[in-house]
């Protein structure tokens, strides 16, 4: 995970991901590191997943990154947490 600023843009970028394919998966900015799917926190969804694999870009320009604490792939429709990275 790697936070890209290029001017007025911030992005956050995958490199090299992978993660379980599953339904209806978004990314999210959370306060907090969530550790489980039960204690998911305080979180926004930033745009739907790309795709499973792959180098990736998510625009996180109206967001101030300094309140968040990781960023997450979540199952919307199972409320399920994929995966985790800190920020």
């Amino acid at each position: 995970l790697i936070v890209i600023k290029d001017g007025d843009k911030s992005f956050i970028r995958f490199e090299n991901f992978s993660v379980t394919n599953g339904p209806d998966l978004f990314v999210t900015l959370n306060k907090g590191i969530p550790q489980s799917s039960n204690e998911f926190g305080e979180h926004i969804i930033i745009e739907r997943l790309k795709g499973n694999k792959g180098s990736q870009n998510y625009d996180v320009s109206d967001y101030d990154l300094s309140e968040y604490d990781s960023v997450s792939i979540y199952c919307r429709n199972f409320s399920m947490l994929f995966a985790t990275a800190e920020l």
